[in-house]
């Protein structure tokens, strides 16, 4: 099941040198043209992610995309993720997206399942491939890089008190 990711967290990780760590998911990584440009800051290690292997590349298609920039008051990155996702993604796909407006549409919608970038990193601390999700959150939101939006909040905290988690 990969894993469609728009930019606000790879914005956030980027400016923390920190998007390596999505190297640990179990599933490649999914990015569109608009996603990788809106993360220009952090090109190198989102073209080293791809070189690797555990990032790509795909394709939106721009008719579907501008419907959902119309219908949605999307900017062309979520909508973009959001049509790749629902188009190549598997019944248990899941797309990384913090913004309030996409993350709002996706889970009104229920087509994929909306995660934000704290249940990622919760993910790979329990895989054993991060140390502390509240560390990096914490880092994130001191230092200017992360904003919770309120409904990606909301349902982080809802997610932790189903998984047994204690939310940063």
């Amino acid at each position: 099941m990969p894993l469609f990711s728009d930019a606000t967290a790879l914005i956030a990780l980027g400016a923390a040198g920190q998007i390596k760590l999505l190297q640990f998911w179990p599933s490649p990584i999914v990015i569109t043209p608009e996603v990788r440009r809106e993360v220009r800051t952090s090109a190198v290690q989102i073209d080293s992610a791809i070189r690797h292997g555990w990032m790509h590349l795909a394709q939106p298609d721009a008719i579907a995309v501008e419907q959902l920039m119309a219908s949605g008051r999307l900017d062309r990155g979520e909508a973009e993720t959001i049509e790749v996702a629902t188009r190549l993604g598997l019944d248990n796909s899941s797309i990384l997206i913090d913004e309030a407006r996409g993350f709002q549409y996706v889970k009104s919608r229920g087509v994929v399942d909306a995660v934000c970038l704290a249940q990622v990193l919760h993910q790979l601390e329990r895989q054993g491939d991060l140390e502390s999700c509240r560390e990096v959150m914490e880092f994130l939101v001191a230092s200017g890089n992360y904003r919770w939006a309120k409904r990606a909040r909301q349902h982080y905290e809802t997610w932790c008190t189903r998984e047994g988690l204690e939310p940063v």
